[in-house]
Formats: structure tokens, C-alpha cells, sequence
């Protein structure tokens, strides 16, 4: 804006909406009788005010109403073909399977049975042996080493 504050605009911009206090007013009207340059922004603003209001209003072709009818319409079949979709879904998915299970396999396997082996085929069970090791331990090692407080009795 050239050398108009923007303060100054806003402010005649809410006089022309009636937005002003009565002091905002009197500044107003005192800038309109000393300042060329409000009065030429004054003018521009009430002619485009005037044109905006002479702008016509377009004519709804359809009510509130019958438009409200149409959406909850549309939303209530959008609904139905998702239910539809969903059980025709489910129902070819059980054809599926009952076509599977209903025709013979030519690729089955023989059942083979689990035995329990025999007790030669078990395998030997780890033992260990806490207080008589299978391998002797020399005495300088057991001498160097304590027994713990939970060893002795």
C-alpha cells in the first residue's frame, strides 16, 4: 500500500462492514476529510461492496431436503453392496472348500503310523554323578580346592 498503513485500511475496511466503535468512527471520518488517498480506497472499497452485492445468487435446482434423501440414499446402498460383497465372498469361499473336500485327491500320501521305540532303540539317558565322579579326581586338586558352606555337613 502506497504510504497507506495497513492499520488504516483494516480499520475503513471495518467501517464499511459497521464493525467500528464510535471513537474508531470519529477517526475514520476525520481521515476521509484530510486524506486523498483514504478517499480514493474508500471509494474502491464501497464500489466493489456494490458489485458484490449485485452479484446474483445462484438458485438451488434441488431442496435441502431432497438432497439430504439422496445422500442417505446412496449411503444406505453403498452399505448393502458392502454386506452383499462380504456374503458373496464368504459363499464362494465355503464353494472352494466343499469343491476341495468333495473331489478325490490323486496326490495323497500314505498314513504312516508312529510307533513307540522299541527298548533297544532307546537312546542311553545321561547320567550325572554328584558325589561319586566317573572319573577319578586327583587328591592335590580336591585339596586345593574348598568345599563351599552348602557342601559341608
Amino acid at each position: 500500500m502506497n504510504g497507506l498503513e495497513k492499520d488504516d485500511f483494516e480499520l475503513l475496511s471495518a467501517f464499511l462492514d459497521g464493525e467500528v466503535t464510535a471513537i474508531e468512527r470519529q477517526r475514520v471520518q476525520q481521515l476521509l476529510s484530510t486524506d486523498e488517498e483514504i478517499q480514493r480506497l474508500y471509494r474502491r472499497l464501497l464500489r466493489l461492496r456494490q458489485n458484490f452485492d449485485s452479484l446474483p445468487v445462484p438458485v438451488p435446482t434441488q431442496s435441502s431436503g431432497e438432497l439430504c434423501q439422496r445422500v442417505f440414499a446412496k449411503v444406505d446402498r453403498r452399505r448393502q453392496q458392502r454386506f452383499i460383497l462380504g456374503f458373496g465372498g464368504a459363499i464362494a469361499a465355503l464353494a472352494v472348500g466343499a469343491f476341495s473336500l468333495m473331489r478325490p485327491s490323486t496326490q495323497s500320501l500314505p498314513l504312516q503310523i508312529v510307533q513307540e521305540p522299541s527298548p533297544s532303540n532307546r537312546p542311553e539317558l545321561l547320567m550325572i554323578a554328584v558325589n561319586r565322579p566317573v572319573i577319578e579326581i586327583p587328591a592335590s586338586m580336591t585339596e586345593e580346592i574348598s568345599p563351599s558352606p552348602l557342601q559341608t555337613n
